[in-house]
């Protein structure tokens, strides 16, 4: 995949199989996208919580079986029917670039963890702690806005 941005490595490289290459490349260009809306550039607050809120309406519209014409939200789309992807781990990624709009610093190590619930679903962080893992998968991460 052709990165546009300021990373340097192979997005869906050569060594994944075929298959997989559009799917990964399509959670990347959601994820980049979401995540530069909440930390790059100079927006304020309120204009990077709105665009997160887009992407929020955009799995909205795909959970109803719509599809976004607007990139990235068309090719996410594709990737979640096709592959059946789990739309709440997109939504706690969101949550978590949320999160990193309105928190600046973390007062405890314990809250640092919290946010870093919100990435579970991914495989690295799924095997970190495996004595907590059932409990966070139960749980959920608890919500920046003080909700679970």
């Amino acid at each position: 995949m052709p990165v546009e941005h300021y990373e340097n490595f192979p997005v869906a490289s050569v060594l994944l199989p075929r298959r997989l290459r559009a799917p990964i490349e399509a959670i990347y260009a959601f994820a980049r996208g979401a995540d530069d809306v909440a930390d790059e550039g100079d927006a304020t607050e309120a204009e990077r919580l709105a665009g997160l809120d887009r992407y929020e309406r955009a799995l909205d519209a795909i959970e109803r079986g719509e599809t976004p014409a607007q990139p990235p939200f068309a090719r996410i789309a594709w990737a979640i029917r096709e592959h059946r992807l789990p739309v709440p781990l997109l939504r706690d990624l969101l949550s978590a670039f949320r999160q990193d709009v309105v928190t600046r610093r973390y007062a405890t190590f314990e809250d640092l963890l919290d946010w870093s619930l919100y990435f579970r679903g991914h495989p690295y962080f799924r095997h970190r702690e495996p004595s907590r893992a059932a409990d966070e998968t139960a749980a959920g991460p608890r919500r920046a806005t003080g909700g679970t």
